[in-house]
């Protein structure tokens, strides 16, 4: 549940793929009737976590962004006049996870996994290492070269 954030139905069908709340009261009491109705809970997590992974991962939203900027690189073709690809590679490559970050995500995934299952196991891991990258490393942990988003790239 989150509170209502304007324009929050452009992203998301409220009350199939999020449920919204206006006050605490409100609040608990939706918390007491997703408890009291597992699979109507589940189906909403799972629905708000399908149109996540669509429509609102960093892939969904920067492909255009990237489509743009080769469609301008095409466009100008001096350097001068654009960005430097080759930098711009350089840096992007160093932001990809490495060995020690595909390790540290099974890691934290096969405990995970064994308790909530193979579909909310990666959830928790993923919510347990952005938990865990807050608390100690603050808000470099939403950074480009935060744990978090390097190693669940795909999920996020």
């Amino acid at each position: 549940a989150t509170e209502y954030a304007d324009h929050l139905e452009d992203y998301y069908d409220l009350g199939e793929e999020v449920i919204v709340f206006d006050d605490a009261d409100d609040l608990a009491e939706k918390i007491k009737s997703l408890l009291d109705n597992s699979e109507r809970r589940d189906a909403i997590a799972m629905a708000g976590y399908e149109r996540t992974k669509r429509e609102h991962s960093y892939e969904a939203r920067f492909e255009p962004l990237i489509e743009q900027a080769r469609t301008n690189r095409a466009l100008r073709p001096d350097p001068a006049q654009g960005i430097d690809v080759e930098t711009f590679e350089r840096i992007a490559r160093s932001h990809r996870p490495h060995i020690l970050l595909f390790l540290l995500k099974y890691m934290l995934l096969m405990p995970c996994v064994l308790i909530w299952g193979k579909e909310r196991g990666p959830r928790a891991a993923r919510r347990f290492l952005f938990e865990f990258s807050w608390r100690y490393l603050g808000k470099k942990t939403y950074s480009a070269t935060g744990w978090p988003g390097r190693i669940f790239y795909k999920q996020s």
